[in-house]
């Protein structure tokens, strides 16, 4: 009910329909390695996403990593995902949990790059049943500590992912769709947050934890 002197005004909203936005692992065996080699093939046939040319260059990805807008953005991502990695080699969680968390705030948007890619780490780590995994718990308190590091709506996403909650899209990686279905599914997602979040989904589903 919304009202004002000498005026109200009711609104009545049925939902068409109801969804549970709370990512889990799939019970019994779940092929990860595939659900990774078909998100792997759906960013590499995007052009979209900045993260994309972290681990993926073509010819034209070259060139637009020549591209000032790109290079510094890239550059410091870059150099966290490293730390973090490394760090994982050697079991410090905490650590590398630090050093991707980083990531907060990193691009532009209205949800920076960097932001969309940490959702996509913690979806990969839950398709993967990692979510209890140190470095999962690391990370999500990293990432709750920086929260105001980002903008308010960038924020609220990465709220509901460190609660496991995330957007339809995501959730339909479960089914094991294919690398097509993926990359239209994920390339609706705003200018380039879609397959940012598909680069974070496989840097999760594949990282040393």
């Amino acid at each position: 009910i919304i009202s004002s002197p000498g005026h109200t005004v009711d609104f009545w909203c049925r939902p068409k329909k109801v969804c549970c936005t709370r990512l889990t692992c799939p019970s019994g065996p779940f092929p990860c390695k595939e659900l990774l080699s078909r998100v792997r093939q759906a960013v590499a046939s995007s052009q979209a996403g900045i993260f994309r040319l972290l681990f993926w260059d073509s010819t034209e990805d070259q060139a637009m990593k020549g591209k000032e807008e790109y290079s510094l953005i890239l550059a410091a991502a870059g150099n966290r995902i490293l730390q973090c990695s490394e760090c994982l080699e050697q079991h410090l969680y905490g650590d590398a949990a630090k050093h991707l968390a980083g990531l907060i705030g990193l691009g532009i948007g209205l949800t920076p790059s960097g932001d969309d890619f940490l959702c996509g780490v913690l979806a990969g780590l839950i398709l993967r049943g990692e979510e209890n995994h140190p470095f999962a718990h690391a990370l999500c308190r990293e990432i709750t500590s920086r929260r105001f590091d980002t903008n308010d709506i960038s924020r609220a996403f990465l709220d509901c992912s460190v609660q496991h909650h995330f957007s339809l899209a995501v959730n339909s990686l479960t089914d094991l769709p294919s690398a097509d279905r993926i990359l239209n599914v994920f390339s609706d997602i705003g200018h380039s947050s879609g397959i940012d979040t598909l680069c974070g989904v496989a840097y999760g589903l594949s990282a040393e934890v």
